[in-house]
């Protein structure tokens, strides 16, 4: 069976290139080309390590010892090996552990994993970032302010680490997710909005995703001046909105923006499950039809 030396795709046997990036197909993958069996998760010193191989352990995620000293982004860090097949695991467990965050992390889920107690600058400058999930849910919804200031001001670990203790508390922070979630779309800060859909997809996995009750302040931002606001304002409405939201939506598949028609493409979608196949800088008659497609759907499925 041939092999794509770069996206390391298993290939039928008589097919000569690769349909996703043209390259010629071999044989057989060569140890430089196979894709690893471990990934070096980097932490930032032995003590994190020593609470992640702790908390992976614990998970039943098999640990194969220190790895070698990694570069990361300009600095070197010592690192944990695990499987490379446990990587999204272990970047997943680390995002849902309150007392861990890791950073961005490249296509094989590597990062940084830190300590909040530990990590110091702006992880530390809030005490509410010293505890525990359990431990913030215990403080009761009058949380919720402070819990919403670091979602929209903290820097993105900060900022996503306040979404998910948001989730924790359940459908008790529906209220509190809608209006972190309006707040995030008229100031245009992505961030947060990212960080709510993060945690409830991850709580999803567990069967206990919290309900997002939106104001309507958010289906009123489709028609706001700035286009990342009406873009924004359509990411929300596709994964936390209604179908009751559709009918807002379809006018801005003829916005100026192709920026605000994709994310509008990608809301419709969410909402309906018609796959519009409209790029952003589609022509008026490619709009008018796909918005009659989702209107009729709309008549047929919407009460």
């Amino acid at each position: 069976m041939p092999f794509c030396p770069d996206c390391h795709e298993e290939y039928d046997t008589g097919v000569a290139a690769c349909a996703d990036c043209g390259t010629a197909l071999v044989d057989q993958l060569s140890k430089a080309d196979a894709p690893p069996t471990e990934i070096p998760v980097a932490v930032r010193d032995g003590e994190v390590a020593e609470r992640l191989i702790a908390l992976l352990v614990e998970n039943g995620i098999e640990v194969l010892g220190a790895g070698d000293d990694i570069e990361w982004q300009g600095a070197t860090y010592p690192s944990v090996r695990v499987p490379a097949g446990a990587a999204q695991v272990t970047a997943m467990l680390v995002a849902q552990h309150g007392s861990f965050h890791m950073t961005e992390q490249d296509e094989w889920g590597r990062g940084v994993v830190d300590f909040y107690e530990d990590a110091g600058g702006t992880i530390d400058s809030h005490p509410l970032l010293a505890h525990s999930p359990k431990e913030v849910v215990a403080m009761g919804p009058e949380v919720f302010p402070e819990l919403e200031s670091l979602a929209l001001d903290g820097v993105r670990d900060v900022s996503r680490w306040a979404c998910r203790r948001l989730v924790d508390f359940g459908d008790d922070a529906s209220d509190a997710l809608g209006q972190l979630c309006a707040r995030a779309v008229r100031d245009a800060k992505r961030d947060p909005v990212f960080g709510v859909i993060g945690a409830l997809d991850d709580a999803a996995n567990f069967g206990d995703a919290p309900r997002v009750r939106l104001p309507a302040s958010v289906a009123n931002d489709l028609s706001d001046a700035e286009p990342a606001v009406r873009s924004l304002a359509a990411l929300v409405l596709g994964r936390m909105g209604a179908r009751s939201d559709i009918e807002a939506l379809v006018p801005l598949l003829q916005d100026d923006e192709p920026l605000v028609v994709e994310e509008v493409v990608e809301a419709l979608y969410s909402l309906t499950g018609v796959d519009l196949d409209l790029a952003g800088d589609a022509d008026p008659a490619a709009r008018a039809t796909a918005a009659e497609r989702i209107r009729a759907w709309a008549r047929a499925h919407v009460p």
